[in-house]
């Protein structure tokens, strides 16, 4: 995961990340999880766009919140093709591939479908104390899904303590079956 950290800080300082023009400063913070401490950092409050690292914070509500990772829902994607596919290996296509479509399927899946499971996206990050952070889709797609270097720390800290994600995300593979159940 403290890979995953210093991936996540290095893809922030992109100049074409977001609305952040060429000539804009980087955003970037290096922090020491294990002393629990900022090193270093640059505009480490300026709202950015995060796309992709959603998917982290879609993981922690999941994961915190369904008891039944085993049950089957419906997935339309490209790595599983249109079938039913359990929620377990939708979190490692979701960790691991960065699969949109496992984000999506998970999110319709959610009591109340997509919005609701935005909603509780969006409670989780406040409790978290992630007050400049804000998620409009469970993917990463949409443009909305914004945040601060300062708050993302507090979400890999709590997505740290989760043994399954540290488990998926320090996975160097895994396999998938080609069946179609209907």
């Amino acid at each position: 995961m403290r890979l995953a950290a210093l991936v996540l800080f290095a893809i922030l300082s992109l100049s074409a990340f977001g609305k952040q023009s060429p000539i804009d400063p980087p955003t970037y913070l290096v922090y020491n999880q294990t002393e629990g401490r900022m090193i270093t950092w640059q505009l480490a409050d300026q709202v950015r766009s995060i796309a992709s690292v959603t998917k982290l914070m879609t993981a922690l509500v999941v994961f915190e919140n369904d008891n039944n990772l085993g049950q089957e829902i419906r997935y339309r994607g490209v790595f599983y093709g249109s079938r039913y596919v359990s929620k377990k290996k939708l979190l490692d296509s979701l960790l691991i591939r960065s699969d949109n479509k496992a984000a999506d399927a998970l999110a319709e899946d959610w009591p109340g479908g997509t919005k609701e499971f935005v909603t509780k996206m969006n409670q989780r990050a406040r409790e978290l104390g992630m007050h400049n952070t804000n998620f409009a889709d469970a993917s990463g797609l949409h443009q909305q899904n914004t945040s601060t270097a300062r708050d993302l720390i507090l979400l890999i800290n709590q997505a740290s303590k989760n043994k399954e994600i540290l488990k998926i995300s320090s996975s160097q593979y895994f396999t998938t079956e080609q069946t179609n159940k209907k």
